[in-house]
């Protein structure tokens, strides 16, 4: 599972009505790549009259870079997209004849035009699917206007995105010119995203602390003993709790009925509720990205001093001899 993926709503400052939708693992490089300051990008914002270009709304927590890919043609197509149904589709395309007599219609009807208000209204849509509304996903605003277009539309809509998924309006932070060096540029909302591994170091601490080869402990669940050379084991990640359990376990005990993807429960130990999603990343990060475990844990670098050459002073010259 990746450390970060999202997909994202862009917006021209200069022409408020030109927008674009994406999909990276990396949202600061990718804004960097649209606004021409490195390579990459995308034709639609390489125009230099529509740029700078912001980001209005991202959606991130997507278990894979395939389910992000769909999210994103869906949100870009929601005229012709099977998430979105019929009877709750606000966006549709209207066919044109295509021959001089008008009774022959275009195989594929021209794309509609839609405002950034209707890919908002859209984007409602898509969290209620039920292809995407299990998935560990959460929501951020970065323009205000655009988080005020959400919140009246939650308010009028017949259905809401489940509970789980959580909404954010990011403010930029305040951070005092004393801190940053006269070159570095200032901070901004979209830096409060973490895009790597980093939070969930101290949870791998966690687990290969607990899961050791003399490990002597059963699971939470069916309470039969454990062996460290199981490999679908979960860890539960609050402090000061110490429960581990089987995959197959914890997850029909936080399944309901007529349910086959766990969202998340309470903790069989410490009752505390526990996201579905930050388990299997856990546990995807430990089975199977060795590699990024090792990086992870890679203790920093210590960069050589410059040895400071000693030079002869010079003397001090009067200007009068």
């Amino acid at each position: 599972i990746p450390a970060f993926y999202s997909c994202y709503l862009l917006r021209s400052t200069v022409s408020r009505t030109s927008h674009y939708i994406g999909s990276t693992p990396n949202i600061h490089r990718r804004l960097q790549q649209h606004n021409g300051l490195s390579k990459g990008g995308a034709v639609r914002t390489s125009r230099e009259s529509l740029r700078p270009w912001e980001v209005a709304c991202i959606v991130h927590g997507f278990p894979s870079q395939v389910a992000a890919l769909q999210f994103e043609w869906a949100w870009q197509h929601p005229h012709l997209t099977r998430h979105i149904s019929e009877d709750n589709r606000i966006t549709t395309a209207k066919s044109k004849p295509a021959g001089p007599d008008g009774t022959r219609t275009r195989k594929k009807p021209p794309a509609p035009r839609i405002s950034i208000n209707a890919r908002v209204h859209n984007l409602h849509l898509l969290l209620r699917s039920k292809t995407f509304e299990r998935m560990p996903l959460a929501v951020g605003f970065f323009c205000e206007d655009v988080h005020t277009m959400w919140t009246k539309w939650s308010k009028k809509a017949s259905g809401a995105p489940r509970s789980g998924i959580t909404v954010t309006l990011y403010e930029p932070p305040d951070t005092p010119s004393s801190r940053a060096g006269a070159l570095d540029p200032p901070p901004t909302a979209l830096s409060q995203i973490d895009v790597t591994y980093a939070h969930i170091k101290p949870y791998l601490e966690k687990t290969r602390a607990l899961l050791t080869p003399d490990m002597n402990c059963r699971c939470s669940v069916c309470r039969k003993k454990m062996e460290a050379s199981e490999s679908l084991l979960l860890v539960c990640p609050h402090d000061g709790c110490v429960a581990v359990s089987h995959l197959s376990c914890l997850s029909s005990h936080f399944l309901g009925e007529d349910e086959f993807v766990p969202i998340g429960g309470d903790c069989p130990s410490c009752n505390s509720h526990t996201s579905w999603g930050l388990l299997a990343k856990e546990l995807s990060l430990r089975t199977r990205g060795q590699s990024l475990v090792e990086e992870l844990f890679k203790p920093p670098r210590v960069r050589a001093k410059a040895k400071t050459s000693e030079k002869t002073p010079m003397p001090d010259v009067d200007s009068e001899e």
